[in-house]
């Protein structure tokens, strides 16, 4: 529904308690229209008015460690066809994205005819091109076998793998070399969100993307997942997501500016599946999903994607 921002609601935005920047902002979407009062008393008053730009949904299949070849040739297929019925249209709203196991990236590849159906991440890279580094992968090598994007800092790699934000830094920077695009993800524990900790560890995993020149930031992706809604059938609320990725923004906005705020695609994790969606779809200023086990059936992701398809508004 089209707002008009009045002189008011900005008044109403200098009194509200501020962030750390000390700056307060309005987000208006667009179709929304600022009153040229509200404009001259802002500039004034040092309030931000952040205008919403379109951002292509975008939805990633993490297979995790699952999958093999005959289950991938079965999949390819199956996902094309669901595509077609559930949302033929796809490839002209949405990137459609499989993260299988390293080794069955070269398979996705050949299986996805010149990737007319998906284009293929990497589930990890680690920060070198080559080298004496057993059981690691070049995020050259994933490229060179059909990726074109990758996953950093996925919090079983943080939990298990012990990753740092330094180290996920790192890997944003190498993988963004070799030509990928990285889907970075950045979520709090159960112990965090009871303590009321969220925002604080939040803003500390963003310092990865801080830490990579502006030209290399505006290629990261970013996936909120909760990690206590990952792989547990709860799914964090959408007031809970949304207060997140709102905050998020506003905290990127601080950072790299309010050009680079609006244009970067947020994605939400955690226990998607085909009938929450819908739901999570519409959450204003979600572009997406990284979705886990349900996308293991193509026609539960491909419900998925056709639940992000573009929509006047939505974002």
């Amino acid at each position: 529904m089209r707002r008009f921002i009045t002189a008011d609601e900005v008044r109403k935005a200098a009194r509200a308690p501020q962030n750390e920047s000390g700056r307060a902002f309005i987000y208006v979407e667009k179709d929304d229209v600022v009153t040229a009062e509200a404009r001259d008393l802002a500039r004034s008053l040092g309030v931000v008015i952040s205008s919403e730009t379109s951002r292509r949904p975008l939805v990633c299949a993490n297979f995790k460690m699952n999958g093999s070849p005959g289950f991938l040739d079965r999949y390819t297929s199956e996902l094309a066809g669901y595509l077609a019925q559930f949302y033929p249209d796809y490839a002209a709203g949405t990137d459609v994205i499989i993260a299988p196991p390293a080794p069955l990236i070269p398979i996705a590849y050949g299986l996805c005819e010149r990737k007319t159906i998906y284009s293929i991440a990497g589930q990890n890279a680690y920060i070198k091109e080559s080298g004496a580094y057993t059981g690691e992968t070049s995020p050259y090598l994933l490229k060179e076998c059909g990726a074109d994007y990758v996953i950093i800092g996925h919090s079983e790699r943080r939990k298990l793998f012990g990753e740092t934000d330094a180290l996920v830094a790192q890997k944003l920077k190498i993988s963004i070399d070799a030509g990928l695009i990285p889907i970075m993800c950045l979520g709090e524990n159960l112990q965090d969100r009871k303590t009321g900790k969220t925002f604080e560890v939040i803003a500390q995993m963003l310092t990865a993307l801080y830490s990579v020149p502006m030209e290399y930031a505006k290629k990261v992706i970013l996936a909120y997942e909760p990690v206590w809604a990952i792989g547990t059938g709860v799914n964090a609320s959408n007031d809970q997501i949304a207060e997140v990725c709102d905050f998020i923004r506003k905290n990127v906005m601080q950072n790299l500016g309010v050009d680079f705020s609006n244009a970067v695609r947020i994605l939400y994790g955690g226990s998607v599946n085909e009938i929450n969606a819908l739901e999570i779809a519409v959450i204003k200023g979600i572009d997406g999903a990284l979705v886990g086990g349900a996308s293991l059936k193509a026609v539960n992701f491909a419900k998925i994607a056709a639940a992000f398809k573009p929509r006047n508004g939505s974002n």
